[in-house]
């Protein structure tokens, strides 16, 4: 708890107009064009005392956020939304001065296989679980969802906090669900 990311997400002018900003592919979709500077941000706090203040790379905010226990790195999961999609599915930030050291998309880490058998639904793809932080190596361990028939299970997926690299190899983990329709 000494640690601590206060996000602030874009300001919307009403929900259906940032679908229909989507839709007619506007820049800034949805945001209320009264207010300078209207995108994502993130502050960065420590014991109390602000750090930083920077522009997030989530269109309106993230979903999840996870910071290190002992603040180096600040995480953010996804995107309001559209849970899954983008190329910033994992956003990983330094958390000396904000800087984004990497960003990744599932197909970063996942076969375009697997990414089309994780269960979905008309905004979002429910990809992950609980992440974690392995301290000792310095790794971002993701919880990818392996869908089972009684419940949902789980495979990891580490990547370098300090390079964003993804340590394992990008095979199929998952069953392929191919329907025959006769």
């Amino acid at each position: 708890k000494k640690y601590c990311l206060k996000v602030e997400p874009k300001k919307l002018e009403s929900q259906l107009s940032y679908f229909q900003d989507k839709v007619d592919d506007k820049e800034n979709a949805g945001a209320d064009k009264k207010l300078k500077e209207n995108f994502c941000k993130g502050t960065f706090y420590a014991q109390g005392k602000k750090l930083w203040k920077v522009k997030l790379d989530n269109e309106v905010s993230p979903v999840e956020v996870l910071v290190s226990n002992n603040g180096d790195y600040v995480i953010t999961f996804d995107n309001w939304h559209g849970t899954g999609y983008g190329d910033n599915v994992v956003s990983i930030y330094d958390s000396s001065n904000g800087n984004l050291i990497k960003k990744l998309g599932l197909e970063d880490f996942l076969t375009i296989s697997d990414i089309e058998n994780l269960p979905h639904s008309t905004s979002s793809i429910q990809w992950s679980g609980e992440h974690q932080i392995d301290y000792k190596k310095k790794h971002l361990v993701l919880k990818v969802v392996k869908p089972s028939k009684n419940r949902n299970e789980f495979f990891d997926v580490r990547i370098d906090l300090m390079s964003g690299k993804v340590f394992d190899e990008i095979i199929d983990r998952l069953p392929s669900l191919q329907f025959l329709i006769e």
